[in-house]
């Protein structure tokens, strides 16, 4: 028996057991794999189980696979503050978190931190520690609480 031979959802079901990564790849192998890839169920179970409550506020409108694509191109959420991309070989998920998210403590204290715009930050800006006393006032205090 020849592996294209199998039907269409016992293939699907073995793609998608893989990543979107060898998905992708397999719509090369034949005809019978490119058909059992564009099923909308080989593509949702490359999605995290939280996927419809995380983008609840995101627009998704198309396919499993292109909600897929979009995703492990990474979506923006919260105004921005963060970044949700889905990993495309490990299937896992990586949430990004903007410096303007964290709370940074003292951070609008220019002593202390020089906020910068930057294209390598996929959120355009980023926060340079300016004065490492700073630093070590906070985990003194930090630790302080905790004895």
């Amino acid at each position: 028996m020849n592996l294209a031979d199998l039907p269409e959802d016992c293939i699907a079901t073995i793609i998608s057991h893989t990543t979107p990564i060898d998905a992708a790849r397999l719509t090369r192998v034949c005809s019978a794999f490119k058909r059992a890839i564009e099923s909308d169920a080989v593509w949702e179970n490359f999605l995290p189980s939280d996927y419809k409550t995380t983008l609840k506020t995101w627009p998704s409108s198309g396919s499993k696979k292109d909600i897929v694509m979009t995703m492990a191109n990474g979506v923006f959420l919260d105004q921005g503050l963060q970044k949700y991309v889905l990993l495309r070989r490990t299937r896992g998920v990586c949430r990004v978190l903007s410096v303007e998210a964290m709370n940074v403590a003292g951070g609008q204290d220019t002593r202390f931190w020089r906020w910068e715009q930057s294209r390598s930050s996929c959120f355009g800006k980023v926060v340079l520690l300016v004065l490492l006393s700073f630093i070590c006032n906070c985990n003194c205090t930090a630790a302080s609480h905790i004895l």
